[in-house]
């Protein structure tokens, strides 16, 4: 699996969706190493890419001065400076970084354990949730899918 998927903000809700799913007990603990595995991966693909943020956003020339006295500065001397809650960067910088984070972004994240279909038993899964969570299943491939179906139009 490609840390890519980790940018998807449904991919949280549908592992708590596989998660709350009614499975045999086996597969429930099988998804549950799973999931845990991936919490530790997200976790670690958020750390480098916060410290690539670090290492090419703009900084903070000085410390805030308070608008009242007593109030703690808003931020220090080589803070990042954050507008809309992104990071700031100079336009040589951004090149670097989307360059850095893309490398960053096609690392492969090994999922040591597999499902299989079979383990859901009868519990089912909506398609955007089974399009999310395809590289957990080894026996689901919607690629082939879709391009079996393009075949099937071209005739």
């Amino acid at each position: 699996m490609k840390n890519f998927v980790f940018l998807s903000k449904d991919l949280p809700e549908a592992l708590k969706t596989l998660q709350n799913l009614d499975v045999p007990i086996k597969s429930a603990y099988k998804i549950a190493k799973i999931v845990d595995e991936l919490v530790v991966a997200n976790k670690r693909y958020d750390q480098l890419r916060e410290k690539i943020a670090q290492k090419y956003c703009i900084r903070r020339e000085a410390d805030d001065v308070p608008a009242k006295e007593g109030e703690p500065p808003r931020w220090k001397k080589n803070d990042p400076v954050i507008e809309n809650q992104s990071y700031t960067f100079t336009e040589a910088n951004r090149v670097k970084f989307e360059r850095e984070f893309g490398e960053l972004l096609v690392l492969d994240v090994d999922v040591k354990e597999k499902l299989k279909i079979a383990d859901l038993g009868d519990a089912r899964l909506k398609t955007r949730e089974l399009l999310l969570l395809e590289f957990l299943f080894e026996d689901l491939n919607l690629q082939s899918v879709k391009s079996d179906n393009s075949d099937e139009k071209k005739e």
